[in-house]
């Protein structure tokens, strides 16, 4: 029993030293002034531990808010944030991960919620551009967005659902431009190549007849321009319809193409 009571005491006695050591060895220069080893580094809300190599950061980082719960994950390379990352809640559970190289995500990104659900599952390719399928979820679990892109472009069916999981929109996609949109998302769309009617009253530059199958500018009474686009049998087939208000201030742009309705944009200080 002696010995045992001994040998116990022994290793505490090391496990202490051991505890002293790397209290003692935090935040060490060498000769020439520069930091080497572990250092713990003051934030204005909390701190950092990390490794130094000749004054530059290498290796992982962790920061700490002032409560001590960890924030981040970062991987350093000759300085740079360069490899894994992770982001943290105040509850522990992660908020991002992924991969960050030559300041730009790269493979696998993931985003949850604070219960820890996914929110976002991305997929970047090596220039850091998104592509492949891209999924966004609401917190219940249920996919929310689901979209092929291709080199940072929409290519596609772009699908939309609500919160129990049923389909309520579809936008198809060529190089990042909607061209077709089916569902309550953008209001009922027109068959296809119905094209809209537009209102009569609106005229041409006089010096430029109508074509009900070429692209024209139509104005209204004001000389604003009300429609511009491509025509098809005397109807709009793809292109804008310009709303102005009382003061004649641009404020709503309907937005057709191929003849459906993909959408509205309202005209605010930030957008002029």
């Amino acid at each position: 029993m002696k010995t045992l009571l001994t040998s116990l005491s022994v290793a505490i006695i090391t496990v202490n030293s051991f505890a002293t050591n790397i209290e003692t060895n935090y935040n060490t220069v060498d000769l020439n002034g520069m930091k080497q080893g572990v250092w713990k580094v003051s934030l204005a809300n909390g701190y950092e531990v990390g490794k130094f190599m000749n004054d530059v950061k290498e290796d992982v980082w962790l920061t700490y808010s002032a409560s001590g719960t960890v924030i981040s994950e970062l991987t350093y390379v000759a300085g740079e944030i360069r490899g894994d990352y992770k982001t943290y809640f105040s509850n522990g559970q992660i908020q991002e991960m992924g991969q960050w190289i030559n300041k730009k995500n790269k493979g696998e990104f993931f985003r949850y919620f604070e219960n820890g659900s996914i929110h976002q599952h991305f997929q970047f390719n090596t220039e850091g551009k998104r592509s492949g399928f891209q999924r966004t979820y609401f917190e219940n679990g249920q996919l929310a967005i689901e979209v092929n892109v291709e080199n940072g472009l929409e290519q596609g069916i772009c699908a939309r659902y609500d919160k129990k999981g049923n389909l309520v929109a579809e936008t198809v996609f060529e190089n990042g431009v909607a061209i077709a949109t089916e569902g309550e998302l953008y209001g009922e769309a027109l068959e296809s190549g119905a094209g809209v009617e537009v209102d009569p009253e609106l005229v041409t530059n006089e010096a430029i007849p109508f074509s009900p199958d070429s692209a024209n500018v139509l104005y209204d009474a004001n000389g604003n321009v009300a429609v511009s686009g491509i025509f098809k049998n005397g109807k709009l087939f793809d292109g804008k319809i310009f709303h102005y208000n009382e003061s004649g201030t641009l404020d709503l742009v309907e937005v057709y193409k191929r003849g459906k309705h993909i959408g509205l944009a309202h005209i605010t200080k930030a957008t002029l």
